[in-house]
């Protein structure tokens, strides 16, 4: 069966790897997975995606701030659809609906017979703009599913969907001390409280509140050691925030890390104060290691695996201080081994997915 995936780049984000989780995990002589991606520039899953006998497309991308160039480009997009319509499954994964809307519409029109859109987000595009694509999209012959139940909500609606869950290799993720001991080891974090974050520089990730309670906890606590996976358009920014504050030497920045499971068991808490998500993946991987774990309550309440996963404001500051010193004054790990971390094991979710392509 040939599948189609569409994404705007194989980045390390959470769809991204999500699809590389279920790449690695399914038959791969009964299924092969194309990714369609917008941004051409080499990503950092391609050349894993090659090896796995995986392939790589490239769709033009929609400029959708300049009416002349979107018509231009709808044309383009369209045309790519009838050139690749030799699929069996087309799953597009969305985080609007105008994103949706013009790849499941030309997937349809190019023949493709399953179309797949799955909700992955549950904000960042003009709240009007995702209300007149989402009517759009709600007329068209589609598969619904999403990530989590506010993000099924967010792009289709009164619509109803089906909820497949981001998933993991758990084993990967479970809590090792030995390897934490080494990490901490190698980079010299021995005698240091490591607060851990890792996600993409954007604007929802809201790395500058992070900075901010950071600089006011390390005030306190002049051990602690803030720890950013993870690479983006606002990496710089946050740097120059860093240094303008003196943080240099207690906040460090790794950039993208293909063993972030291993970076896990070297932190002592995690951290992820996000304006919205879909259901970040990030947050179950650091609960199977043991974490415990400051979120947003932006953040759908699905992803919450273990008893010291906290949700928290963002507009009460103070709080996300006040917890992080009590986790400061009482270090241990929650290892989480109860069968609600099953619904997030790739295994199962993968043949979610099987089901899905084949009905």
């Amino acid at each position: 069966m040939k599948v189609m995936q569409c994404v705007n780049s194989m980045n390390m984000g959470g769809i991204e790897t999500f699809l590389m989780n279920v790449l690695r995990t399914i038959d791969k002589s009964k299924y092969q997975f194309t990714f369609a991606c917008v941004d051409e520039n080499k990503a950092a899953y391609d050349d894993e995606i090659v090896e796995l006998g995986g392939k790589m497309i490239y769709m033009p991308k929609l400029r959708m701030n300049n009416p002349l160039l979107l018509i231009k480009d709808t044309i383009e997009r369209k045309k790519f659809f009838k050139l690749n319509n030799d699929f069996d499954v087309c799953h597009i994964h969305a985080s609007n609906a105008a994103n949706a809307y013009f790849r499941a519409k030309y997937a349809l029109e190019a023949g493709i017979p399953n179309v797949i859109v799955h909700a992955h987000n549950t904000g960042g595009i003009n709240a009007n703009i995702n209300s007149y694509f989402r009517k759009k999209l709600n007329k068209l012959n589609i598969k619904r599913v999403a990530c989590s139940k506010e993000a099924g909500e967010w792009l289709f609606k009164d619509k109803t969907f089906d909820i497949i869950l981001n998933a993991i290799d758990l084993d990967k993720f479970a809590y090792k001390a030995e390897v934490g001991n080494r990490i901490k080891s190698e980079n010299s974090w021995q005698n240091r409280f490591v607060i851990g974050h890792v996600g993409r520089f954007y604007v929802e990730k809201n790395h500058t509140f992070l900075i901010d309670i950071f600089k006011s906890f390390h005030d306190r606590h002049n051990d602690s050691l803030l720890v950013l996976i993870g690479s983006g358009e606002l990496e710089n920014e946050i740097r120059e925030k860093i240094n303008r504050l003196g943080l240099e030497q207690d906040v460090v920045l790794l950039g993208n890390k293909k063993n972030v499971n291993e970076y896990y068991q070297a932190m002592d808490v995690f951290v992820f104060p996000s304006l919205y998500e879909g259901l970040p993946l990030v947050v179950i991987e650091a609960q199977i290691s043991g974490l415990r774990v400051l979120l947003s309550d932006m953040v759908s309440k699905d992803v919450i695996i273990s008893k010291e996963c906290k949700l928290l404001s963002l507009n009460d500051t103070q709080s996300w201080i006040d917890e992080l010193e009590k986790i400061y004054n009482s270090r241990k790990r929650e290892l989480v081994y109860n069968e609600s971390k099953n619904k997030f094991d790739i295994k199962n979710v993968t043949n979610q997915l099987i089901d899905l392509y084949n009905n």
